[in-house]
């Protein structure tokens, strides 16, 4: 079932250690227009930038048909491909930026996503804490704060979310070290059209993380590496990472149709956690269209960019009296708790 903004619940499935940890959803893409390209979607409302953006080829940041939102198993959910339109293969290059007020920069964070693969080495994701849109603001891609055009050599935690039966695969070590190894734990394997779960525990701090991988719905299972390691080592080649301000996808050229499937992202600044994100129904609180559990600017930027829809809006879209619309009762329902935390 989708993890969807409508409504969420935190079941929990181990005992993490650490803080008290609750997960806080990203995206879950249902706020946006299927056959719609993923650049330039979403909003962090006090910097005025968008989520995600997208380059092809190592091109600069642009809208291009590798990364779309489609419906997939009846939910809408990120497509990424490196076939386009005319036949040709690309290196595809995804950014989801999540704002410096949400970075994780803790001994103690969390990201989580679910992902469906088609083929074998489908996937790299990565995290760095440069910021994803050096170009919407005419900035040189060559600027170290920025992400640059591939950057592959700045990321931290890397993760192959790959598929047609192959073991589960990560990377650990340190670049600079000379210890940096690809390693395929023999827990699980990855079948291909099917969904799965991924939780990064990232100890920001120290340059490490532990992963856990789950089939939908199932129970994790802890991914070691070289004899029974836990953790894993970041790889930093040319940038020291001092936290996650962004999870970057690399969606492969080769010359065969590579696509994969994302639809949850989430994260807990605070804590390790094995938390899921569970649909329970489609009552919402009022006002917290962004479902981070209070109603602030964000959500009236979210209801101000809807106002006008006529059918089939959601609570993820400003409809906080669910009759399909966004009009000024469901501003007056967002004016009137505005403030509130839930």
């Amino acid at each position: 079932m989708k993890r969807t903004l409508l409504a969420m619940t935190l079941t929990v499935l181990t005992a993490a250690a650490g803080a008290p940890a609750a997960l806080t959803l990203i995206d879950d893409f249902e706020s946006y227009e299927a056959g719609s390209s993923i650049h330039g979607q979403g909003l962090i409302a006090d910097e005025g930038m968008p989520m995600w953006y997208t380059q092809a080829n190592a091109a600069t940041i642009a809208e291009h048909p590798g990364s779309v939102v489609v419906v997939e198993d009846g939910d809408k959910a990120l497509r990424m491909t490196n076939l386009n339109r005319t036949g040709t293969f690309s290196t595809v290059y995804t950014a989801l930026y999540f704002g410096y007020d949400r970075m994780l920069a803790g001994s103690e964070t969390t990201v989580y996503l679910r992902w469906k693969p088609t083929v074998a080495n489908d996937l790299i994701l990565g995290t760095n804490d440069l910021w994803g849109g050096y170009n919407t603001l005419g900035g040189d891609a060559n600027d170290p704060q920025y992400q640059g055009t591939t950057n592959y050599a700045s990321q931290g935690a890397r993760v192959r979310l790959s598929g047609d039966g192959q073991y589960f695969r990560a990377a650990s070590g340190s670049y600079a070290s000379g210890s940096y190894t690809w390693h395929e734990p023999q827990d699980l394997t990855i079948q291909a059209g099917q969904w799965y779960e991924l939780w990064l525990w990232i100890d920001n701090p120290n340059d490490t993380m532990q992963i856990w991988v789950a089939p939908d719905g199932g129970t994790p299972i802890q991914m070691t590496h070289s004899g029974g390691q836990a953790w894993w080592d970041h790889y930093n080649r040319n940038h020291d990472n001092n936290g996650v301000l962004n999870l970057k996808f690399f969606h492969g050229g080769a010359d065969f149709d590579r696509t994969a499937w994302i639809d949850t992202i989430a994260i807990d600044p605070d804590g390790f956690t094995l938390d899921r994100i569970e649909d329970i129904g489609t009552a919402c609180n009022p006002g917290d269209a962004d479902g981070d559990g209070d109603v602030d600017l964000d959500d009236f930027v979210i209801l101000k960019n809807n106002f006008g829809t006529a059918t089939g809006a959601t609570c993820a879209q400003g409809d906080f009296d669910d009759d399909g619309d966004v009009d000024l009762d469901d501003f007056v329902l967002l004016k009137n708790n505005f403030g509130v935390q839930y």
